[in-house]
């Protein structure tokens, strides 16, 4: 880490923005004085989800908010918030209805209580952008941020978006108190967590998946500002018995993120803990530096779509490279401001070079983390995977009272990986890493107990989710309260209903996750639906021509290169 006070940003990034500032030109001049834009196509920040929503508005204040509702009840259509565009799964889409973006008017603090130690904030505000000003002209601080800072605060809340702390509410939504949210009859309420009426309004609203109304704005318990020193721990030397040790040395810092990288026998402690906020230093995190996100955005944009998909050995320099890169680029006993150091700040505007990936969350109950790395761990010991953005990336979170959060009821561990997709052709066939990277994710939720990230993870991670969450039914009801007549809902958000049957298998459905394969012709063209290595019934897509091995033990001659026994 080091300390920054001006940044500039890369070419690319400079001409995505003027392309951005032609399109806003553009919207605006197709508008209607409350906002209403002709259907259109509106993609995530990766740009490889893409909603369908039949006119997006962009509300100056709750007025156009309310208008906008009402106009979907007169019409008969549905309606979602749409925010920075983070998520990775169409939970973010209003296909065929009206999305309202709150990040282009709706992104200040409306006020700040100094005695209290309260601030209101309205949805659409970057969570970096919001933190910074309150740190730096009121002196307060969230205490639970995220990785991330461009992601907004109504996103982030109604997603369940975390940090990593098993000392602190590690969720965005543990440290709100209240809500102002336009229902879906058109009603402003506002809900406050200390209301004598029903306490599961608040909860439902802590993390509400959007299919409760459009908020507008949220009311956050602050603390004073406060600054973290940097402590990073090597853990390599103990990389082997980390099932062990994971959790103790989570517990033994504030906040607490940690990269293994499996293959590379690697593993890195990320630890931040409170110091004075008079303490000398203004230091950043430089996990979303130009040059650090670089390495694995060429690969995803410029080297991988000209490489055979099973290029694993290639795949695994990268890794090699990113586990050094993140093993010395945070300095041990940098010291800055709490949201400085723990999202960083120099991608606050939307400036980061992302690499294409695939992206899997997975919150497990914490006293099954220890079982559950060793499953990863075998998984990966029978099949060559590398996984060059985070490897497998560890947080933890304490149980929440929210309904729906996915760490609702129990202290959890998080754990979450990436593969880089190809730009040019994502969902056609598999990409590197695709049948581990399956594997991990089916090892975690079904025998593990784990649940899905709620903006991250896949269409067939969600379908009947509600028989695997005690508190849906609850949720349910105030679902029902707030939104008679189902405006919020969208056809992502349909398939979380426990009577939800799943469309039928199709040509190259495991590819786009909407299955998990049964037969080859689901895998695409080219490749094999087999059994998991290592898991007793994941079932996951090899190439037909390279399925034969995955490491040296598996063959008669004990050398593995490139799946094929020699």
């Amino acid at each position: 880490m080091t300390s920054t006070t001006t940044t500039r940003r890369p070419r690319s990034t400079l001409l995505r923005a003027a392309a951005a500032a032609a399109a806003l030109f553009l919207a605006a001049a197709t508008a209607t004085s409350m906002g209403a834009l002709a259907a259109v196509s509106q993609p995530n920040a990766e740009d490889f989800i893409v909603c369908q929503p039949a006119e997006i508005r962009y509300p100056a204040n709750v007025d156009d908010v309310v208008a906008a509702v009402k106009d979907a009840i007169a019409r008969n259509q549905t309606i979602r918030g749409f925010a920075a565009g983070h998520s990775t799964n169409r939970i973010l889409c209003a296909d065929g209805g009206i999305s309202v973006s709150t990040t282009q008017n709706l992104t200040s603090i409306v006020s700040v209580d100094r005695a209290a130690k309260t601030v209101r904030v309205q949805a659409g505000a970057h969570l970096a952008t919001f933190t910074r000003e309150l740190q730096q002209q009121h002196g307060l601080a969230i205490l639970g941020l995220v990785d991330y800072g461009a992601i907004t605060v109504g996103g982030a809340i109604a997603t369940g978006a975390h940090s990593s702390s098993l000392r602190y509410g590690a969720a965005v939504h543990d440290h709100v108190v209240g809500f102002t949210v336009v229902d879906g009859t058109g009603a402003v309420r506002n809900v406050s967590k200390t209301d004598g009426g029903d306490g599961d309004a608040f909860r439902a609203l802590q993390t509400n998946l959007g299919m409760l109304g459009i908020v507008v704005d949220v009311t956050f318990q602050a603390v004073d500002a406060f600054k973290v020193r940097a402590v990073q721990v090597d853990l390599s030397a103990q990389e082997g018995n980390l099932e062990n040790v994971i959790v103790d040395q989570a517990r033994a810092h504030d906040f607490a993120n940690f990269y293994w990288f499996v293959s590379q026998k690697t593993a890195v402690l990320h630890g931040f803990d409170i110091v004075p906020a008079a303490t000398a230093g203004t230091g950043y995190r430089k996990t979303w530096d130009p040059y650090t996100a670089a390495v694995p955005w060429a690969w995803s944009t410029i080297v991988q779509p000209i490489l055979d998909a099973t290029s694993e050995d290639v795949l695994c320099l990268l890794a090699d490279a990113r586990a050094l890169q993140l093993r010395f680029n945070e300095a041990n006993d940098t010291v800055g401001w709490y949201g400085d150091m723990y999202m960083g700040h120099i991608c606050a505007g939307n400036g980061c070079l992302f690499p294409h990936t695939d992206d899997i969350e997975i919150a497990i109950p914490l006293s099954r983390l220890p079982a559950a790395l060793s499953a990863v761990r075998r998984i990966v010991s029978r099949t060559l995977a590398c996984f060059p953005e985070f490897g497998i990336y560890v947080r933890f979170a304490l149980a929440s009272e929210s309904l729906l959060g996915i760490m609702a009821g129990q202290d959890v561990a998080l754990v979450e990986t990436h593969i880089l997709r190809r730009k040019d052709d994502p969902d056609s066939r598999p990409h590197l890493g695709f049948s581990v990277f399956d594997e991990i994710s089916y090892a975690l939720q079904s025998e593990f107990g784990g649940v899905p990230h709620w903006g991250k993870n896949f269409a067939r991670d969600f379908y009947g989710i509600e028989a695997r969450l005690p508190n849906y039914a609850r949720f349910e009801k105030v679902r029902r309260q707030f939104d008679p007549s189902s405006i919020f809902t969208s056809p992502f958000t349909s398939t979380f209903a426990a009577s939800y049957t799943p469309p039928a298998p199709v040509a190259a459905c495991a590819v786009t996750r909407t299955c998990h394969c049964t037969a080859d012709a689901h895998c695409g063209a080219g490749y094999r639906c087999v059994p998991g290595r290592a898991v007793a019934g994941a079932q996951t897509c090899l190439k037909a021509s390279l399925a034969a091995c995955g490491r040296g033990d598996e063959c008669a001659s004990g050398v593995c290169l490139l799946f094929t026994c020699l």
